[in-house]
């Protein structure tokens, strides 16, 4: 049975992006209107949760840390890199204008 983390841990919390994190976002923010179940919600997010802190449990020294650094440095560099680039063009993601 799963269990709740303790308090201490900055893994315990979730985070959710802001509007502005997101490059297209018209209108205002929705609201909740129609939340799924506690249990529906456990089923979707435990496991990824799970490996997330099992795979950092044991990685918190420097030469540990170093390769998951690289990969979140290499991640942020994509990012900063293709932030700017051309937004591809709806109607040929769309198998081309109808």
């Amino acid at each position: 049975m799963p269990r709740f983390m303790p308090p201490s841990d900055f893994r315990a919390r979730r985070r959710v992006l802001l509007k502005s994190d997101f490059a297209l976002a018209c209108g205002p923010e929705q609201l909740l209107s129609d939340k799924i179940d506690k249990a529906t919600w456990n089923h979707i997010v435990t496991l990824p949760d799970d490996v997330a802190v099992r795979t950092t449990n044991h990685l918190g020294s420097p030469e540990q840390d170093f390769r998951y650094c690289t990969l979140d440095a290499a991640f942020r560099e994509w990012e900063l890199l293709f932030s700017s680039a051309p937004k591809i063009r709806p109607d040929l993601t769309a198998g081309g204008p109808t």
